[in-house]
């Protein structure tokens, strides 16, 4: 069992723990949408632990990892940890501010890679 570490969008300096089966370090720095009191949230990944503080019968399972979008990168990942530090803000606000906002929504399908309108063609590459 995997436990995935996330940073959500919420006003408070922690991160949230989720049961993640088939999550693995390569993660970190992926999208997540996990549920969240009635509802559901997009979070990143910052870590994956082998346990959590809190008892396992209290932990949700991540309701999905988007692996087709991008992995954000690591240094993107400690420039928002150090804002959030510099700030005393917390990190899930800080990460939330520095995605784009089709990537926060919850509520439409983030885009993938495959879903873009434009493509450059062979005359163009030329």
């Amino acid at each position: 069992m995997s436990i995935a570490r996330l940073a959500l969008d919420l006003p408070l300096p922690r991160l949230f723990d989720y049961v993640g089966d088939g999550v693995t370090p390569e993660d970190v720095g992926c999208l997540a949408r996990v549920p969240f009191g009635r509802g559901e949230r997009t979070g990143v990944i910052v870590a994956v632990a082998a346990a959590s503080d809190h008892p396992s019968e209290r932990l949700k399972p991540l309701r999905a990892v988007l692996r087709p979008l991008p992995r954000l990168p690591a240094e993107w990942l400690e420039l928002v940890q150090f804002c959030s530090r510099y700030y005393q803000h917390p990190l899930g606000e800080v990460a939330a501010l520095a995605l784009p906002p089709a990537l926060r929504r919850t509520s439409a399908p983030a885009r993938g890679a495959d879903d873009c309108h434009y493509r450059l063609t062979e005359a163009g590459r030329t």
